[in-house]
């Protein structure tokens, strides 16, 4: 199965499979594993620069929920990260260790020299990109239409034909 990361937020994709890879391999995890990836969702996050998350505990899911691009403590996040980790691999609070439990502490020697990037905004598309586009899509519908009526046209002949047939045979049938 492998690792599967749902990105929900601006965060290149790329940089947070990395990041997690090399710290599953570090905590000694299978990469079996989903995590999705979000925007947290109270203003806390973004004031304060802090990540959260929720896991199953003794599975393979987990949702961390970031703040937005340039308001993110990446150290919190790389704790956060090995909190809901340690939740994966069927820790509970009470078995933490306080650092791991309150993600404090340094930042793991394994993260160091690691970035999370922001993906590249895509172009907005100009008005020309647009009416080209939707000419295209006209044009395969005007094709999808016309190949539809071919097929009518051929069908209603078959049908035709049978009845000819069928005609023709009451027809002889009448006359004996």
């Amino acid at each position: 199965m492998g690792l599967k990361v749902r990105n929900k937020t601006d965060y290149c994709t790329k940089d947070l499979r990395r990041i997690f890879l090399r710290g599953i391999k570090e905590m000694g995890a299978s990469p079996n594993r989903t995590i999705e990836v979000e925007y947290g969702r109270t203003p806390r996050h973004d004031s304060t620069g802090q990540s959260s998350g929720m896991a199953s505990i003794v599975g393979g899911w987990m949702v961390l929920r970031l703040p937005h691009p340039g308001k993110m403590d990446f150290k919190d996040f790389i704790l956060t990260f090995e909190h809901e980790l340690a939740h994966n691999l069927g820790v509970k609070h009470d078995e933490m260790e306080a650092g791991t439990y309150l993600c404090q502490g340094p930042l793991p020697k394994w993260a160091e020299g690691m970035t999370l990037g922001v993906k590249k905004p895509k172009p907005k598309p100009t008005m020309d990109d647009k009416v080209q586009k939707r000419e295209e899509h006209v044009r395969r519908m005007v094709e999808r239409w016309e190949r539809k009526l071919k097929l009518a046209k051929t069908k209603l002949a078959h049908w035709k034909r049978k009845l000819k047939y069928y005609e023709g045979r009451k027809a002889a049938k009448g006359t004996n």
